[in-house]
């Protein structure tokens, strides 16, 4: 499969930085997918089955944990990898996150964007070797 075929979604508040995880994502070659709040971000993730998600936790409505949850327990997204990217990062969130589910937390003031995006990228190859 190449990158091309690859879909990340980027839910998160925060229109600014999902614009830049937008562009970081297609520059490097995947299909970006973008949702500025919980309820779209569920159903984009049903309608498009990204092949990973990476998810903030503080958002109106629904908070990041909630979605996990709900994507969790949705027959056809409980297996797409997630990966919370948050300003929170107490070692309660983050055990609370991988009790849900979720195979990665990053805490976004100890990462650049560019160093996420490397991360994902690691993480894709590993679960897809044709990338």
């Amino acid at each position: 499969m190449s990158k091309k075929n690859v879909a990340i979604l980027h839910i998160d508040d925060d229109v600014h930085l999902t614009e830049i995880f937008n562009e970081l994502f297609a520059s490097a070659g995947y299909r970006a997918l973008a949702a500025n709040d919980p309820m779209t971000g569920l159903k984009l993730a049903k309608k498009d089955l990204p092949d990973l998600i990476l998810l903030d936790i503080t958002m109106p409505g629904k908070d990041g944990f909630e979605v996990l949850e709900e994507l969790k327990r949705d027959k056809s997204t409980k297996d797409i990898p997630v990966v919370m990217l948050s300003t929170l990062g107490s070692k309660e969130y983050i055990e609370r996150a991988f009790e849900l589910g979720a195979l990665r937390y990053i805490v976004k003031s100890h990462a650049a964007p560019e160093e996420v995006v490397a991360d994902i990228n690691e993480i894709l190859k590993e679960s897809n070797a044709d990338i």
